[in-house]
């Protein structure tokens, strides 16, 4: 990782180098590539030619700005994210420029300095010598599309440095999101930092970001963060509470609709990932057959979906469905791929959500909500609905995964479910409630 050395040690001079590299290295785990995969050749050119291309793209393509905040690592859907920005930090669409840092080709100033300019141009040129490199002899078991995209995120920085009033950041569990963070942390600059939705002990479990200020978006969150940054794991300046970060679409949530079902299970799609928790695609689904070398599907089956087909067979009149994550929702759609578990919960009357429409907008359908790993649960709580977790402990204090860990939750431990008849009584609980 001959590019990230060199970052580190050139770049980023922290007065807690182990923790920086600690929160760096965790977020890279999610880019390690299985033992017998490696980069391709053809993988390898495309990601030079893009590479490559940068410094022209620094010298030639600049644009003024009239912005003054600057957002990286937005993804696709800029209408919900100007809305969060709106609701929480008072931002309107027009003060706000979204950098696109994939498939963009421009860089922007707010006030043109030659000084900035070349000082850009010369990172980016020795920047993208060292990912070449990289890419040539460092190690070839990680993923390293993302190098260009932190890239593309420092150089602007380099550009533009203060001339914003703030930069802000999405996707903080991203590498090259989190360098980008580093980045604004060493030029001193002001900038957010959104935790996202998701349990922060999966995603941002280390973050040592002291001048960064932090949006926690959920009340499990809250929870979280009063631990880790008591255990020093989570360092930021400040900690501001948000709305949830997909706010837009909670807001058109139906909430007036009636229960349909006692119990809706919330989907990780498991079965379709390898043992590190990578998705798979057909090919590889129907060629290799992934689902047995994944721990946590074996979690979700043994700790949660068996023990409810009992209850369902105990209880027929028990009313389930399963809410499938997006990832097997679109296998089934396009490549006709069935869940392993289909024909099993079908044969006992549990039904199964395989239409276009996020589960986000059911939520209501349901009196009470499980999972062994889907944020949807905090969704739920934050929306004053039921909802629970397969705790990843056995009755014993044992750990059975790392997904979660109820041990961080807080207040919120009283929903994680260790056992079978912790789970049994819950639903005999909504049973005697119909």
């Amino acid at each position: 990782m001959l590019f990230i050395q060199w970052l580190l040690k050139a770049f980023i001079r922290s007065d807690e180098p182990y923790k920086v590299r600690k929160s760096l290295f965790f977020r890279l785990r999610f880019f390690r590539l299985q033992k017998d995969r490696k980069l391709g050749v053809s993988h390898k050119l495309s990601l030079i030619l893009t590479l490559a291309k940068m410094p022209l793209y620094v010298l030639f393509k600049l644009k003024k700005s009239d912005q003054n905040f600057l957002v990286f690592s937005h993804g696709s859907d800029l209408e919900s994210r100007s809305y969060f920005l709106k609701k929480n930090l008072g931002l309107n669409r027009n003060e706000i420029l979204f950098f696109d840092a994939i498939k963009g080709v421009n860089f922007y100033y707010r006030s043109y300095s030659s000084k900035a300019h070349i000082r850009a141009l010369s990172f980016t040129v020795r920047a993208v010598l060292f990912a070449i490199l990289d890419i040539f002899f460092g190690n070839s078991n990680i993923q390293k599309y993302w190098y260009a995209t932190a890239i593309k995120n420092m150089a602007q920085i380099t550009l533009t440095g203060h001339q914003f009033e703030a930069y802000l950041l999405f996707s903080l569990y991203r590498p090259a999101s989190y360098l980008t963070a580093l980045f604004s942390e060493e030029e001193n600059l002001n900038y957010y930092v959104s935790l996202s939705n998701s349990i922060l002990l999966g995603t941002n479990r280390y973050t040592e970001l002291p001048s960064g200020k932090a949006l926690w978006c959920s009340k499990m969150q809250e929870e979280e963060l009063k631990i880790l940054a008591e255990k020093d794991w989570v360092h930021c300046a400040e900690y501001i509470q948000a709305t949830n970060e997909d706010v837009f679409y909670h807001e058109k949530i139906n909430t007036d609709i009636e229960v349909k079902y006692d119990l809706g299970i919330y989907t990780s799609g498991f079965w379709a990932r390898d043992a590190k928790g990578n998705q798979q695609n057909s090919e590889q689904l129907v060629a290799n057959q992934t689902s047995s070398k994944n721990y946590d599907y074996q979690v979700f089956l043994n700790r949660l979906l068996y023990p409810v087909i009992k209850f369902k067979k105990k209880y027929p009149v028990f009313s389930v469905c399963i809410y499938l994550h997006p990832y097997e929702r679109n296998l089934y759609r396009n490549h006709q791929i069935s869940p392993p578990y289909l024909e099993n919960v079908v044969a006992c009357g549990i039904a199964v959500d395989f239409s276009d429409q996020s589960s986000l907008n059911k939520i209501f359908e349901t009196r009470i909500g499980i999972s062994a790993t889907s944020t949807i649960i905090g969704d739920r709580l934050d929306n004053g609905l039921v909802g629970y977790y397969v705790s990843n402990l056995d009755e014993k204090g044992n750990v059975l995964h790392q997904q979660i860990d109820e041990r961080y939750f807080g207040e919120f431990s009283r929903i994680a479910l260790r056992s079978d008849d912790e789970l049994f009584e819950v639903l005999k609980a909504s049973v005697k409630a119909k």
